[in-house]
């Protein structure tokens, strides 16, 4: 199949062994490659009975079937493992030439286990030339800890990079630590010395250091502010700022309740990169087609936000079946791309991009839905009110169900086989009469016409 080569390099850093892994052609098409395939190797190995930093716990480098072509956004690869900042699933994404690079070499991905046997001396390191530091870390290494240097940033940002931390997770860290020792919970001496007040860059920086050998007070930071809050006490918890023990990116939910919700459904916890709701719920993006108007979508109504997240979701959870697997938010912040993906996807690798979409998004293939319900609540913390319970072909029906003037449409061939499956119990609604308006809205929002 071409776009793969169905073959993974694996390392073994403890022996020093390297080999070849075949892979199943059957297996890498169902799964179609990148994030998505490393997940199935991951659990198909045991990885998650392991610790994270455990040597048997595998990281997995993978590159979807359309890097290194010329198709727009291709250029991205992922690095999936357990994240030991979190317990739960981890993956980082880098674009530039190494994932092409790759491809050329033969591999779709690469498979690192076990732990160098040697140690290795860092040289110190000096701010090379090349491109600044991004928003994220000119937030979290500057007005988070009150920091108005822009070439410290630059040296933090420098600093974190050739230590292997994210500017994310470690400067909103030490902003954490700093808030703790203004507020009397950690001590200098604590603190191994450093003078960890707001806007003193030098501790910081000396942290961040402390933070990537394990030095002292550093190895408690290292584990990331919740982790550390729970170390400290129980008054410092209400410092740290996470979802599912991930620190929140440079994106405010307080101003876009969407975005609020699209932390809690990623499956990172925190992650500003499994949605796009943050361009949608500020009016950026029109796409009327799949329910997104021109006017946006009104950030200070919660059940508004609700409707948005839901429809991201399921966009989300089919785009990103495509190529890079953890970039879907191009296709839809540009509907353009969705409409390139599929054709392109099929060019790549031979298969019928939108057919296999579907069917994953349905859980069709490999793992059938049989008396599944699904819960609508009335607004983001109200009661439960409608039921819906379908199978498989019957949920991909809800999909493709046509909305005219604003309500389901009935009268064509899929919505009179919705209408069926409702009189032969293959598709139940509890609470139709009671909750009808919310039915309508569900229907608008699991609908891609």
């Amino acid at each position: 199949m071409s776009g793969n080569y169905c073959k993974l390099l694996k390392i073994d850093l403890s022996s020093g062994k390297i080999e070849n892994i075949d892979l199943d052609e059957v297996m890498v098409r169902s799964y179609v490659g990148g994030s998505s395939l490393a997940a199935r190797l991951f659990f198909e190995s045991d990885g998650y009975q392991y610790k994270p930093l455990q040597a048997e716990s595998p990281m997995y480098i993978m590159a979807g079937p359309m890097v290194g072509t010329n198709f727009p956004g291709t250029s991205r690869f992922v690095i999936c493992a357990r994240s030991p900042l979190t317990g739960i699933w981890g993956e980082s994404a880098s674009g530039g030439f190494w994932g092409a690079e790759l491809k050329k070499a033969g591999f779709d991905g690469i498979i690192i286990e076990g732990k160098p046997v040697v140690a290795v001396d860092h040289p110190k390191y000096a701010i090379s030339k090349g491109p600044g530091p991004e928003y994220e870390t000119c937030a979290s290494f500057g007005t988070m800890i009150m920091n108005d240097d822009l070439n410290a940033v630059a040296h933090a940002n420098e600093l974190c990079n050739r230590l292997g931390l994210d500017t994310i997770t470690c400067g909103a860290t030490i902003a954490f630590m700093m808030d703790c020792y203004a507020n009397g919970l950690l001590s200098l001496q604590d603190l191994d010395g450093l003078d960890l007040i707001w806007a003193n860059v030098d501790a910081a920086l000396a942290m961040v250091k402390k933070i990537a050998y394990r030095e002292g007070f550093g190895d408690r930071a290292a584990e990331g502010s919740q982790a550390l809050a729970a170390s400290i006490g129980e008054a410092a918890e209400k410092y740290a700022v996470t979802v599912k023990g991930l620190e929140l990116p440079m994106h405010d939910p307080r101003g876009f309740h969407g975005l609020g919700l699209a932390y809690m459904n990623s499956n990172r916890g925190a992650c500003h990169l499994q949605h796009t709701v943050q361009a949608v719920e500020q009016g950026m993006v029109a796409w009327p087609e799949v329910g997104l108007d021109e006017r946006g979508f009104p950030t200070i109504h919660l059940l508004r936000s609700l409707d948005l997240e839901l429809l991201q979701a399921k966009l989300n959870s089919v785009v990103n079946i495509f190529e890079y697997f953890n970039t879907p938010r191009v296709a839809i912040l540009d509907p353009r791309m969705t409409e390139m993906l599929p054709p392109g996807l099929t060019a790549t690798t031979g298969m019928d991009a939108m057919t296999h979409a579907v069917e994953s998004y349905v859980s069709q293939q490999r793992n059938p839905i049989s008396n599944g319900s699904l819960t609508i609540l009335n607004g983001v913390t109200g009661h439960g009110g409608l039921n819906v319970t379908a199978d498989s072909g019957t949920l991909m029906n809800l999909s493709n169900q046509r909305i005219k003037w604003g309500l389901p449409y009935y009268f064509d061939e899929t919505g009179k086989e919705i209408l069926a499956a409702m009189k032969n119990g293959r598709l139940k609604v509890e609470g139709m009469l009671r909750h009808f308006t919310t039915l309508i809205r569900f229907s608008r929002v699991m609908s891609v016409h």
